[in-house]
């Protein structure tokens, strides 16, 4: 999947990942705010989620950062332990609703 397409999927610029949240960003230039940011996505790295970082393409969006966040099913698996939360859905009744997602 070219990536010019890939902006409206709802997936990462690979077509693979989904994007299960979006986080917008001002981009401001204040230091102290950068480093809060830079802590916070140093943290969500850490805990396994997966992020793809994209300027705004927009003129009206250039003061903006789009960050895509996906989780992917093993760090899902780990906190679904861990907070005693359990799927809904059987891995069979998965994918036959998305079966484009469980390939």
């Amino acid at each position: 999947m070219d990536s010019e397409n890939a902006v409206h999927t709802g997936y990462f610029n690979d077509g693979i990942r989904r994007i299960d949240i979006v986080l917008v960003l001002v981009d401001d230039g204040d230091p102290k705010t950068d480093e809060i940011k830079t802590t916070y996505f140093l943290n969500i790295l850490k805990v396994g989620l997966e992020v793809e970082v994209e300027n705004g393409v927009m003129k009206s969006h250039a003061q903006y950062i789009f960050v895509k966040v996906h989780a992917p099913d093993s760090v899902l698996q780990l906190y679904g332990d861990v907070f005693n939360i359990r799927k809904h859905f059987k891995a069979t009744t998965w994918s036959l609703l998305m079966p484009a997602t469980c390939t």
